[in-house]
């Protein structure tokens, strides 16, 4: 098996198609790391608001509205 010439979409001698690139195993690999750095940002902007008492907790309103306003 000989290498194909560089820019030939199919073997010169048997006519067989260039078999497919390697984008997309690339492209999944770089979309999995976004992922998961937006991921890692989501929860520690969660924590730091938390810790910043910006955050809404049941804690706040122990007392219930009256039921007539």
């Amino acid at each position: 098996m000989q290498p194909l010439p560089h820019g030939a979409r199919r073997c010169p001698n048997c006519r067989t198609p260039r078999p497919a690139g390697k984008g997309l195993p690339i492209f999944l690999g770089v979309a999995t790391l976004l992922a998961l750095i937006f991921l890692v940002y989501m929860m520690l902007t969660s924590v730091t608001h938390e810790e910043s008492g910006q955050a809404t907790s049941s804690s706040q309103s122990d007392k219930t509205p009256p039921l007539n306003k």
